[in-house]
């Protein structure tokens, strides 16, 4: 029996909500650090998510706070100062920096962040849907006062935290997490995360893409939250990662550290959620709350402490006549408190309500972005399986234009999108043939390809024009596809 074993102190429970699984790791708290106690895996079957929960809560216990991720793609957290509700153009571009798809409606919350530029707001959000299954599934088995809903990037940013001290003269840091081809930063300031991003890494361009990654972040610092610049970035790849915080720090110019590994991947999610819950952070947001069921009035009235109360109050009024006029001056005191605490943080009683007003509508604007949007990096995936063997890509050209509602139309949906994707390419023709065999080809291959058919389901332009080659002539051929 191992020492970390015998001195195990308390436990937690991370659940990651992947795509194709759930991942659900038990870890305890001890003198020398973590200990992953159990990990589960249950694949998400026709049934759907709150099908495969209730089975992983029927095999597995739950102990301590249950933390809930969900992935990076279903995950939105983002640092912007709210534009006045007169400009939604302006409160637009202002969502529009890291929105994913997220189907089902939102549950949503804010923070308000330490930056030297004021009113600022994060914002921080995920599927309605997802959060009522997942609550659905657990409710039986867990209590809901231990149930947390948060997204995996902070998560991961809260382990890696823990792993790796922050220097409070760099209060501005990156933090990068490596998977099999994917990536994601954590841009944080005084140890509250601000942005994330979520990139491609392929095996044969992890150095460049991890150097693009941290100068899209660095910029976003300076330019949108008004920070000077990044102070430091964190590689969590462990003794791998010392030549690619090299090169890291050589191109972007920012000093970077190679610091122990955290996997990106769907065990290591569940683990960091675990030590999250284990670790918590002051003003972390629970996405369940907005999705809790209130326990009604007789299930909270607290009978016991009602009677006791009565007989107290029977035999000493003077005491809480003491206690009212205590409560009096608190009140008196907290009042003038907030009164101080709105002019520090440069806002006026007054203007709370506006505020809350502009949160609405960044929330359905939000919603209308989040409901269909196209996902390039999917299709360009797809192209090879779509382009014939026999010939060769020349170009091409994908848009997906988007007019958010303006204020008089903000309860209607988005209209007028536009989207098509154009290809481009050259194949070889024999003498007097009109129309090479590789058109056909191409057009059967798009409306067979899934991803392509569920963005730009009409191919609505082909054509061929013939061209002198150098050994026999070649057709040039371009097809079209739109929504």
């Amino acid at each position: 029996m191992g020492l970390a074993k015998i001195l195990r102190l308390k436990s937690a429970t991370g659940l990651f909500l992947g795509e194709h699984e759930l991942v659900c790791s038990t870890m305890a708290a001890t003198p020398v650090g973590f200990d992953e106690v159990e990990c589960t895996r249950v694949p998400l079957g026709e049934d759907g998510l709150q099908a495969a929960v209730e089975a992983l809560v029927e095999e597995h216990k739950f102990p301590g706070v249950v933390r809930v991720g969900a992935a990076a793609r279903r995950f939105f957290l983002n640092t912007r100062k709210l534009p006045p509700i007169e400009d939604p153009d302006e409160l637009a571009d202002a969502l529009a920096g890291g929105l994913a798809r997220m189907q089902g409606g939102l549950v949503s919350g804010t923070t308000t962040p330490r930056l030297p530029t004021a009113g600022m707001t994060t914002f921080v959000a995920c599927s309605r849907q997802v959060a009522k299954d997942v609550l659905a599934g657990l409710s039986p088995g867990v209590k809901q006062k231990n149930l947390e809903l948060t997204g995996t990037p902070l998560a991961f940013y809260s382990w890696a935290r823990q792993l790796t001290k922050p220097v409070r003269k760099k209060p501005t840091e990156i933090r990068v997490f490596l998977g099999a081809g994917e990536a994601l930063g954590v841009l944080a300031y005084h140890g509250q995360p601000l942005a994330i991003h979520l990139f491609h890494s392929p095996a044969d361009a992890v150095p460049r893409s991890v150097e693009l990654a941290v100068l899209n972040m660095a910029h976003r610092a300076r330019e949108t939250l008004g920070v000077q610049g990044v102070d430091v970035v964190y590689v969590h790849e462990g003794e791998d990662g010392h030549e690619l915080a090299s090169r890291c720090e050589a191109v972007t110019g920012v000093s970077t550290v190679a610091a122990p590994r955290i996997p990106f991947d769907p065990a290591g999610a569940a683990s960091a959620l675990a030590v999250a819950a284990l670790r918590p952070t002051k003003g972390d947001v629970n996405l369940f709350e907005p999705v809790f069921e209130s326990a009604g009035f007789f299930k909270n009235f607290p009978t016991a402490a009602a009677i006791s109360l009565a007989g107290l109050l029977a035999g000493s009024w003077a005491f809480f006549d003491s206690a009212i006029t205590g409560l009096e001056t608190e009140a008196k005191a907290l009042r003038k408190k907030a009164k101080a605490n709105y002019t520090q943080v440069g806002i006026k009683k007054d203007d709370l309500k506006k505020m809350h007003n502009a949160l609405k509508e960044e929330y359905k604007l939000a919603k209308y972005f989040f409901a269909d949007r196209a996902f390039w990096t999917e299709i360009l995936e797809e192209l090879p399986e779509v382009v014939p063997a026999t010939m060769v890509l020349e170009d091409f050209d994908a848009r997906d234009k988007v007019r958010f509602p303006r204020k008089q139309e903000v309860d209607a949906a988005v209209t007028a999108k536009s989207r098509q994707l154009s290809l481009a390419g050259i194949a070889p023709v024999d003498q007097g043939v009109q129309t090479p065999p590789e058109l056909d080809e191409i057009i059967a291959a798009i409306r067979a390809s899934e991803p392509i058919q569920a963005l730009l389901p009409r191919i609505t332009n082909s054509n061929v024009r013939l061209m002198p080659g150098v050994v026999q002539p070649e057709a040039r051929i371009l097809i079209t596809s739109t929504r």
